[in-house]
């Protein structure tokens, strides 16, 4: 990979990271929503931590920089998302409605610290989040051993298609 294609890659992975960043920030220092009649059960919040963080630190760890500096790297990314969990914590704190909770900070780490391990230790993971969404939905053509004729109208069919006899009469 190119300089340029490496620093478009870095450039784009870290506006992700920084994107999902800002959503927590923002969603941390907004005040919780009284839900009237809601259900709620008891640390529902960890799960949600625990996810949302282990997303962080996947997109961190994609960072090209940090995957140049294996197996620094990855702790690296573990500890960025460690230390952002701990401020967000602080944050919370002079919130109004919110509260700072430790144990929200240890579920962000171990969130961000599986996430990551996956993302280092599988590769099928690791591939499956590398490739191209492009290449997902790309289509393919399929070449029939005989000529394929696409006409501009798309109902009439030549000679040389596949079905061109039976269904030329239908077209006129």
């Amino acid at each position: 990979m190119n300089n340029t294609a490496s620093a478009d890659l870095s450039l784009r992975n870290g506006l992700w990271f920084a994107a999902l960043a800002a959503t927590i920030v923002f969603a941390s220092g907004s005040p919780m929503p009284d839900y009237q009649g809601a259900v709620h059960f008891q640390n529902a919040d960890k799960i949600a931590h625990f996810f949302v963080f282990g997303l962080l630190g996947t997109l961190v760890a994609r960072i090209p920089w940090v995957q140049r500096r294996r197996p620094l790297g990855i702790y690296t990314a573990i500890v960025i998302v460690s230390v952002f969990g701990a401020t967000d914590e602080i944050h919370q704190h002079f919130t109004p409605s919110r509260s700072m909770d430790v144990w929200d900070w240890v579920t962000d780490t171990a969130g961000a610290a599986l996430a990551v391990a996956i993302y280092a230790h599988w590769r099928w993971y690791r591939g499956t989040l590398e490739r191209s969404a492009r290449a997902l939905f790309k289509r393919r053509v399929e070449i029939a051993g005989e000529p394929c004729v696409i006409p501009v109208n798309g109902f009439s069919r030549g000679e040389n298609t596949d079905r061109g006899t039976a269904l030329a009469g239908r077209a006129a």
